[in-house]
């Protein structure tokens, strides 16, 4: 599992350059990814998060605090035109203010788990699927709007990748999937069983020089893919890569237009966004049958400090790792 530190969110708190970084490469902006994350026109997601107040709260256990990075949840958050703020004090005290300031919604992390939290409901939205969701909703903008039929290559099937792979299959695309772990793969076919296992990187090569161009990462890994791959991947056509996984195992001149390669890389803002659109999606018509929009708990006010509920979109590291 990768834990975020503060050089990789550091350039979030310039949301503005964030989305004209994101326009520029996927057409796009974070409410709109966000809002296609879960099948909601971006103006329907605005109205719905607009002036919802969003309590950001640190964590201290387990490994302790990342700088700035419940900072970057709130400017994420104050993109999408929710009301952001950082809670001042961390932990039981933090959520404890988070009420006491009247919070909609409660955003916070640890070591295992990173979630976004309607404060009235209890409703909750875990990072790894809606990670998952909006850099799929990116591979489908990479791919003029659509998966369908589409063979795309899965590498690292962790929460996020099989979560991913799932995803694909619901919008019609066929996931190639690859991990050098036998039971993360029996795993994955497990959950998605139409997918296709690339038993190795000739394989993997393969595709690539079959025409495959649609690429999601999810390798906590410098070291995702061989220079001969990435090799093949060129001479077969421009690679179009949604890379969630951290470290970035891609050339980073992919990520400016023109480049050889069609890359977006992002640690923890679109995953972010996505959670909080997820919350005001819930009720909506789900796009797939296998990760709809979650069914509502009856309204309470959650006590400060209560565990996480379960939800058809539970389970996650979140943030913190792939």
């Amino acid at each position: 599992m990768t834990r975020l530190n503060g050089q990789d969110v550091r350039w979030l708190f310039d949301m503005r350059e964030f989305d004209r970084s994101l326009g520029g490469s996927l057409g796009t902006d974070l409410l709109g990814l966000s809002a296609r994350a879960w099948g909601l026109e971006p103006s329907e997601a605005g109205r719905r998060l607009s002036g919802l107040k969003l309590a950001a709260v640190t964590m201290t256990s387990g490994e302790g605090e990342i700088p700035g990075f419940a900072a970057a949840v709130a400017a994420a958050g104050e993109r999408l035109g929710l009301v952001a703020r950082v809670m001042a004090s961390p932990d039981q005290a933090g959520l404890a203010e988070a009420c006491e300031w009247g919070a909609d919604v409660l955003a916070y992390s640890d070591d295992d788990d990173f979630v976004a939290r309607d404060a009235e409901g209890g409703r909750t939205v875990h990072n790894d699927p809606a990670t998952a969701r909006a850099f799929v909703a990116a591979l489908e903008l990479m791919n003029g709007g659509t998966l369908s039929g589409a063979r795309v290559i899965v590498l690292g099937l962790g929460k996020v990748g099989t979560l991913a792979a799932e995803r694909i299959a619901s919008l019609g695309g066929l996931p190639l999937l690859r991990d050098t772990d036998p039971w993360r793969v029996k795993a994955a076919l497990d959950r998605v069983p139409e997918a296709v296992i690339l038993a190795d990187e000739p394989a993997m090569v393969k595709e690539f020089r079959d025409g495959a161009t649609l690429v999601f990462e999810a390798v906590p890994s410098e070291r995702v893919i061989s220079p001969e791959t990435l090799d093949a991947m060129l001479q077969a056509g421009r690679p179009r890569v949604a890379a969630p996984g951290v470290p970035l195992a891609w050339p980073s001149s992919w990520l400016s237009p023109g480049s050889p390669g069609w890359l977006w890389h992002d640690p923890l803002a679109c995953g972010t966004a996505a959670m909080l659109a997820g919350l005001v999606a819930w009720g909506c018509p789900a796009r797939d049958p296998i990760h709809g929009a979650p069914q509502a708990s009856p309204a309470r006010r959650v006590p400060p400090g209560a565990p996480a509920s379960q939800n058809p979109e539970g389970g996650s590291h979140g943030s913190r790792g792939l």
